[in-house]
């Protein structure tokens, strides 16, 4: 289900951008109190502050955020920001959704201006992996290494310092940290993993291989991925002979 917002204007308020909602659209949101309230027909009355309009928009953009809709969601958003001087902390909100949508840019920045507020590892983490989509292997690096100071025992951090070592060329330390986190069986599994996502087969292969091997469940994960990735190979061998 796709909705259409029209560009929003700094002129304009979040009323005349949820305007234009199909009603029927609304209603499936559950929006469908905006039907007779004074946004969805004639505008925000006299005794309507723009604290009010903040609320709209602040709350409709989850909703669509939710929806799946973030394109939408951070219009809303940045409608929300620019009504009034009142502050929003909304960073954290739109780096997700700048990330989802591709703007690795703005959702870096987005999550710095977050913890400039407030540190968390949490935000911390998504930062990380933004900076690691982005293909910011050292400033990932940095990240991540500066929230485990402060916060040790994180697992996501810790996980993610092994992706980063990984990215970075050293596959034994990416390792040694999977191994302490999760036993050695989820460690070769995960280097697996990172070596499918990196297009070296072969490599993957004995990884999970070794996987198996240290697995006391005959039916693991690792053996599912090994067997998904033999029957990949072999159409891969079949089509370069055919």
């Amino acid at each position: 289900m796709l909705i259409a917002i029209v560009a929003v204007n700094a002129s304009l308020g979040c009323q005349s951008v949820i305007s234009n909602f199909d009603m029927s659209k609304k209603q499936s949101l559950g929006l469908k109190d905006l039907r007779t309230s004074s946004v969805a027909n004639n505008g925000l009355g006299s005794n309507h502050s723009s604290r009010d309009e903040q609320s709209l928009c602040i709350e409709t953009a989850k909703t669509l955020a939710n929806a799946g809709h973030a394109q939408e969601a951070i219009l809303l958003y940045e409608k929300a920001e620019s009504i009034s001087d009142n502050k929003l902390d909304v960073d954290s909100e739109l780096a997700s959704l700048y990330a989802s949508v591709g703007d690795q840019t703005k959702s870096i920045e987005r999550y710095r201006m977050a913890l400039q507020k407030r540190v968390d590892p949490s935000t911390i983490n998504n930062l990380a992996w933004t900076l690691i989509e982005a293909n910011q292997i050292e400033e990932a690096h940095h990240a991540v290494s500066v929230g485990l100071e402060r916060f040790p025992a994180d697992e996501r951090l810790n996980g993610s310092l092994a992706v980063i070592e990984f990215r970075r060329g050293n596959r034994e330390q990416a390792f040694r940290i999977f191994e302490k986190l999760s036993g050695t069986s989820s460690a070769y599994h995960n280097i697996a993993v990172l070596e499918i996502d990196s297009g070296n087969s072969m490599e993957a292969k004995k990884n999970l291989q070794l996987a198996v091997q240290h697995s006391q469940d005959p039916s693991s994960r690792s053996l599912q991925l090994s067997e998904e990735l033999n029957k990949h190979l072999a159409s891969v061998n079949y089509k370069s002979q055919h």
